[in-house]
């Protein structure tokens, strides 16, 4: 029996569905240590469960999430940065190591380390006014785990073009670029949604977990690479202070 761990993440279940809702809309979804580590658990028990075929991660108050909380993160020295980065990895690999498939239901927004969980996940579905955002170094954070995602996903060129003008683009943008595959009007994205869990059903779930280890093979070296890397250089900016100083 799932029960939500804390009021940040509410677990709701309908058959073999589950949708984790993150619930701190008061300020956007932004992710705290708290919500992190119930998104962890959750979907560790998730994963043991046989009878679970689709996970949904949505957003409470029409919004995805707006990033990482930055009350946790301004002011923190290089060997805390580089501890967050730790923390970060685990909550990439619950969802990166999840034998069901999972959806991202964006809405509102996604921004910075929300648009990468987005991204791990293996279905993207926006409404027609999403906007997504890559404004790390607009905060003075360095992008490192983000561009590897993105690069496999939308081509070096458009990467740079997210990444250094950190800027939010549209959803009929992120469809050309290949960054989410449905878009959905306001009034048509639950039926819509609900159409890519009913297709899930169809799905062995052999065939789905078995598959899903592949992908995670593929591109498990460069991930690995990555995230020690991001430890690193984030350690280093705000070693030198010009995180979240500009």
């Amino acid at each position: 029996m799932l029960n939500s761990l804390t009021d940040e993440l509410q677990v709701e279940r309908n058959g073999s569905i589950v949708t984790l809702w993150m619930n701190r809309p008061e300020v956007s979804n932004a992710l705290n240590r708290s919500l992190q580590k119930a998104i962890i658990e959750t979907l560790k028990e998730i994963d043991k469960d046989e009878s679970i075929t689709c996970v949904v991660l949505r957003g409470r108050g029409n919004v995805f999430s707006s990033g990482q909380d930055g009350t946790e993160t301004k002011g923190m020295g290089g060997e805390e940065a580089r501890i967050w980065i730790s923390e970060i990895e685990e909550l990439y690999d619950s969802i990166r190591n999840l034998s069901k498939v999972s959806i991202a239901a964006v809405e509102g927004m996604a921004a910075a380390a929300s648009l990468q969980i987005a991204m791990l996940c293996d279905l993207r579905i926006v409404t027609s006014s999403t906007k997504l955002q890559m404004q790390e170094l607009k905060m003075g954070i360095p992008c490192i785990a983000g561009t590897s995602l993105l690069i496999p996903m939308i081509g070096e060129a458009r990467a740079r073009q997210l990444v250094f003008e950190a800027k939010p683009i549209s959803a009929e943008t992120a469809l050309s670029w290949g960054l989410v595959g449905t878009v959905a009007t306001e009034d048509k994205f639950e039926e819509t949604l609900n159409e890519m869990c009913t297709n899930v059903n169809t799905l062995g779930p052999l065939s789905v977990k078995v598959t899903k280890a592949w992908f995670r093979e593929l591109s498990e070296t460069n991930f690995r690479k990555a995230l020690q890397k991001s430890g690193d250089l984030h350690s280093d900016v705000f070693a030198s202070g010009e995180a979240y100083s500009l």
